[in-house]
């Protein structure tokens, strides 16, 4: 997480995050068709390694039993995901 965002109020809890995806890149961050996208910049990030959008999803049900994530993409729209059902949906 990024020191400098900001941080959520004592009185509150996070109950879920946005953020947008850049437009559809190559493995060295140049700007691609969608057909030759490395990252897949349609849909959450799902590392392998335990990192990316959706495992921080799930690990924040800890903080929040209904914790969601929201991801705006270069060419598929607006997505949601429900970490206590594991339900990726549009928006």
């Amino acid at each position: 997480m990024d020191d400098r965002a900001p941080k959520v109020p004592k009185c509150a809890r996070e109950a879920g995050y946005w953020h947008t995806h850049g437009d559809h890149s190559d493995r060295r961050g140049n700007r691609t068709t969608k057909s030759n996208d490395y990252y897949d910049s349609n849909n959450f990030s799902d590392g392998a390694d335990g990192g990316g959008d959706l495992p921080a999803a799930r690990q924040s049900l800890l903080v929040h039993p209904d914790y969601r994530a929201y991801v705006g993409t270069p060419s598929a729209g607006y997505k949601g995901f429900r970490a206590a059902t594991n339900q990726v949906y549009g928006l």
